[in-house]
């Protein structure tokens, strides 16, 4: 059977008691038209899984006792996604695939040939498209989605990374070359540019910065949705993600 779970603040857990509001509270209400007495897992990004029994049902909130705290140690790379922004669907696809790849934080930017504006919808919108997937692949915290910054912004940022990669279309530098130096307990962040890439100005910016590797992902040109999940699929492969021996999440399938 299928777990039920539901993403709700740490805020919410008093004690033994938790209230689901807002949209989970609806999609638990609405959808599901789950009852009291209804078991469900509830997960407040502290990497625990609650196992609750609703005990509440109210107009717009529901209360659930905890029956069972699972720890759950997250050990999993500390990956920040920087992703020029590019269109709408494109954009949900990219923060969709990094969610699956566990990329902590994904934040979007703005560049110089970026056509797309953030008119104050953007970071709301891809938090509720992370949490959808994140319920479908069995993550425990949620991918942050950060609001959009300026490249200059941005390139603040990225001093607080201990290996910045950067895809860069006009880069010879083999990826395996680079990647193969990662350490797992690095704090990485990658960088995509949007569909017209950047700009030489803003590439001289990134090459001041003494952390920052450029890195090319082959011949092809690569749509800026493929570039982030092949670049952050390498570094996983590199860094011997890719196996299950140390898993123990369930992921309710």
């Amino acid at each position: 059977m299928r777990e039920l779970r539901f993403f709700v603040p740490l805020s919410n857990l008093k004690g033994d008691t938790i209230t689901i509001d807002g949209q989970e509270f609806r999609h638990l209400h609405k959808v599901l038209r789950l009852d009291v007495g209804d078991e469900v897992f509830v997960i407040c990004n502290d990497d625990n899984i609650r196992r609750c029994r609703l005990t509440k049902i109210g107009k717009d909130f529901a209360l659930a006792q905890v029956l069972e705290t699972i720890v759950k140690q997250h050990d999993g790379l500390d990956i920040t996604v920087f992703q020029a922004l590019i269109k709408s669907e494109p954009l949900s696809y990219a923060v969709q695939k990094c969610t699956e790849l566990d990329v902590k934080t994904f934040v979007p930017f703005i560049s110089q040939y970026t056509v797309v504006e953030d008119k104050g919808q953007v970071q709301s919108r891809l938090q509720r498209i992370a949490l959808a997937s994140c319920k479908q692949c069995g993550r425990l915290c949620t991918m942050e989605i950060s609001q959009s910054l300026e490249f200059k912004e941005m390139c603040n940022r990225l001093k607080d990374y201990a290996q910045v990669i950067v895809a860069y279309e006009n880069d010879v530098t083999n990826a395996k070359k680079i990647l193969s130096q990662l350490n797992k307990r690095d704090k990485i962040a990658v960088v995509i540019g949007g569909e017209g890439g950047f700009s030489e100005a803003e590439i001289n910016q990134l090459r001041a910065l003494t952390n920052v590797h450029f890195v090319s992902l082959g011949r092809l040109i690569l749509r800026a949705e493929t570039a982030v999940v092949a670049l952050v699929s390498a570094i996983k492969y590199e860094l011997g993600e890719f196996t299950n021996e140390s898993s123990d999440v369930d992921t309710g399938m």
